[in-house]
């Protein structure tokens, strides 16, 4: 089955909350998360060399196991007992790096998605959510999508009603943010006030309010083509 193409959608946080470091390293979060239509587009095909080659059209990305593309399909083949091949996967990078977006993440569902299908294996989303638990805490969601309630390092997932069909705008500045590097910078600092002190950090409050938002910005929409 192959070559094979799948999409890769970006993630928007509409919430974010640290609850606090764990003793394994990684921090307890609570977060509301939407799936968008901005995305990357990932080719698998068998490749000619030897092992997993990612290729990409930005330069600057890891080609290696270092590549969550690649990560993911060594994940399954581990999961499943199967023989490793030559793969090459080809990625065209639309998601902004480094932006929060989970582009290196959905990348990686993507990647689980497709070789769920190119080796006709049957597992469910479901099922593959947790092959992705082992490449990355955003992993899970991002085999998911949707509108989802995401807690523990992002593994605990609850879907949520979906929200109303609507645009959003983002903006990506001209520097990056490294993940790592912005959990330690909240370590180091004594939170005082959290998203949990408000109602509005609640999804079955934020969840309606959104969605309000986004019918007030179509009807105005709707109004300025009228004119």
């Amino acid at each position: 089955m192959l070559p094979i193409t799948v999409q890769a959608p970006a993630k928007l946080n509409l919430t974010l909350d640290v609850l606090g470091r764990r003793e394994d390293g990684y921090h307890n979060l609570r977060m509301v998360m939407q799936s968008v239509r901005l995305g990357d587009t990932l080719t698998l095909e068998r490749g000619k060399g030897e092992g997993i080659r990612v290729k990409s059209n930005l330069g600057f990305l890891p080609t290696d196991g270092r590549n969550l593309a690649a990560a993911a399909a060594l994940a399954f083949w581990n999961e499943k007992g199967i023989e490793p091949y030559p793969l090459d996967i080809t990625l065209e990078k639309v998601t902004p790096v480094c932006a929060g977006l989970g582009g290196g993440s959905s990348d990686a569902a993507a990647v689980l998605r497709g070789m769920n299908e190119i080796h006709a294996a049957g597992l469910s989303l479901e099922e593959l959510a947790v092959i992705g638990q082992k490449v990355g805490s955003d992993v899970p969601y991002c085999v998911l999508g949707c509108t989802a309630l995401a807690e523990g390092k992002g593994e605990l997932l609850t879907t949520l009603p979906a929200l109303p069909h609507c645009w959003a705008v983002l903006c990506k500045p001209d520097f990056s943010v490294s993940t790592p590097a912005l959990f330690a910078q909240i370590d180091s600092v004594r939170l005082r006030r959290r998203p949990e002190d408000s109602s509005a950090n609640r999804p079955s409050v934020l969840l309606p309010y959104i969605s309000s938002q986004c019918r007030s910005a179509s009807d105005t929409l709707k109004s300025l083509q009228c004119i």
